[in-house]
């Protein structure tokens, strides 16, 4: 069971306003740390959350720095909910925080409930400040990331849900804005779904990356302004992707993307398949895929016609073969074809073939076929889209 801790960080222990607004429905089972350079233990009235003193040092150098950050760190246990108040705590420890509590959300997996900091205005009120949002955006830059440069899409699903789970809960669903990042959310995880289990239908069909374009077009007008740089990253990495619906350049568009987030297996798996569906017309027909695939292997084998396909096949893409013969460029086509199978068989056998290349060359070789796809298209434009 995760606890709730309180922190505050202060020269006076004890003082922090929050402990009476935050803490006062907590249990046993949570916790409030009072850090201070001093030994005083903190006095707490009306309070019944076990509260501990922790002596930090003062920050004066680069090793009390490192103590503070270990303290801190220390105190954290997996899953802990965690406030934190800075309201009077030295100013390298407020440069400290931000760092620390990411460090934290990664090893430790704890979730930020609050970062606060009090301040005395010109009335002599004290009143707390939120930067909550400053590690929420953090959280969201990071979760983006992991999107935009490598493909994955967890990380901001899970930020996504978790902070639109009680939003939807007391609208009963009818909070619009948090109802369409919902659907973005959906729309990110299968798209990057699609890519990284080669769902070349889905791809081409192309309805998550056109939702997704279409949600951010709308979102930017109603979010906070640090978010719109993060989601145009998100667009401008989904654009590249999306020719339009029902467009089969969507399949070859979306190597490009594998080669970018190091998605070496996926990106030959829809060069190859993304180029059969390039020459064929009804490309969802097994029989024609079969064929074209086998045609590229092995035109320049002597027994091609007499022992690959039954008769009954061969009724099917006598004309298909015909077609393949008059186009440009096909020995260039079938070389290039057959480059990319034997490289996607060697992935797919886990490199027990008798041909298995080494590790670091496959970045190198998808790059290579795929430009050299890309020549080749400009030559053989092909559209039957």
């Amino acid at each position: 069971m995760s606890r709730k801790i309180l922190v505050t960080i202060s020269d006076h222990p004890g003082k922090s306003v929050l402990i009476n607004e935050i803490c006062a429905a907590w249990t046993e089972n949570d916790r409030i740390y009072s850090l201070s350079k001093s030994k005083k233990e903190p006095v707490i009235e009306n309070i019944s959350v076990p509260m501990e003193a922790v002596t930090i040092p003062t920050g004066k150098n680069e090793a009390e720095i490192w103590e503070i950050f270990d303290t801190i760190y220390a105190i954290f246990q997996e899953e802990d909910e965690v406030t934190i108040d800075i309201s009077s705590c030295p100013r390298i420890v407020e440069m400290l925080i931000s760092s620390l509590l990411q460090y934290a959300k990664f090893l430790k997996n704890i979730r930020v409930k609050g970062i606060y900091c009090g301040r005395t205005g010109h009335s002599g009120k004290h009143a707390h400040i939120n930067l909550t949002a400053f590690s929420d955006i953090q959280d969201w830059s990071i979760a983006a990331n992991d999107f935009v440069n490598f493909g994955n899409s967890k990380k901001l699903n899970n930020l996504t849900k978790a902070h639109l789970a009680p939003i939807l809960k007391a609208s009963h669903g009818h909070n619009e804005i948090a109802e369409r990042l919902r659907e973005l959310n959906n729309h990110i995880e299968n798209l990057s779904l699609n890519i990284i289990t080669n769902r070349g239908r889905s791809l081409m069909e192309g309805h998550n990356s056109h939702q997704i374009l279409e949600i951010l077009d709308h979102l930017e007008q109603h979010l906070i302004e640090p978010l719109n740089p993060i989601l145009f990253k998100i667009k401008t990495s989904v654009r590249e992707i999306h020719k339009g619906k029902n467009d089969k350049k969507n399949m070859l568009s979306a190597v490009q993307w594998c080669i970018d987030k190091l998605l070496i297996q996926e990106g030959f798996t829809l060069l190859q398949e993304g180029i059969i569906s390039h020459f064929l017309e009804d490309y969802n027909n097994k029989i024609k895929r079969d064929f074209a695939s086998a045609y590229l292997n092995h035109r320049f084998r002597e027994d091609f016609n007499t022992g690959l396909f039954s008769e009954v096949e061969m009724a099917v893409t006598n004309e298909l073969q015909g077609y393949f013969e008059t186009l440009p460029h096909i020995n260039e086509w079938s070389h290039l074809f057959a480059q990319i199978t034997n490289i996607r068989n060697d992935i797919n056998h886990g490199g027990m073939t008798d041909s298995a290349i080494q590790s670091n060359r496959f970045e190198i070789k998808l790059k290579e076929l795929y430009e050299k796809t890309k020549e080749l298209l400009k030559l053989n434009p092909v559209d039957n889209s």
